[in-house]
């Protein structure tokens, strides 16, 4: 009985990636008759162009947009109400994306810069050595702390 059954588990897995190599071949014919356009495009501007001279390019994601990480942390600690660790933060934003990526590399670096710019504070040590961190409070400046505006000055022709 065992047998069985993991003969069915096995098959409905490589049925699964059957359909996930269709459905990539799929995209990858798709994808050579738009350069095949492409290159028709190209000769028909200039007949002497080398279009096999063309070499790919990697193309790459970003993990968030810009500043998406910072909100993210921003959001966690007005959430958590408290302040937190490095470790902590990159931990429930793991658990929020569920991806497994590991984020704590990246939390760090955030966390550093905004701390230099002033977004996020360090607000003390936990006994492991790790620093607290939290959101700066905003520095306004006081109305008396405007800088005196210039005197007008009349210009007369001479």
């Amino acid at each position: 009985m065992g047998i069985s059954h993991s003969i069915s588990k096995l098959t409905r897995q490589k049925a699964e990636r059957l359909g996930e190599i269709a459905k990539h071949n799929d995209a990858i014919k798709r994808l050579r008759q738009e350069i095949k356009k492409l290159d028709d495009v190209m000769r028909m501007i200039d007949a002497g162009v080398d279009v096999d001279a063309v070499k790919s390019v990697k193309t790459c994601t970003p993990l968030f947009p810009r500043g998406g990480l910072l909100r993210l942390v921003l959001a966690l600690l007005k959430q958590n109400g408290r302040p937190m660790t490095r470790t902590a933060i990159a931990a429930a934003l793991e658990a929020q994306r569920g991806d497994g990526r590991d984020l704590h590399s990246r939390v760090k670096s955030c966390t550093q810069r905004h701390a230099r710019n002033g977004v996020l504070r360090e607000a003390g040590m936990e006994p492991s050595g790790e620093y607290l961190y939290e959101i700066a409070p905003l520095e306004r400046p006081a109305k008396d702390d405007k800088p005196p505006r210039p005197a007008l000055v009349l210009l007369t022709k001479p």
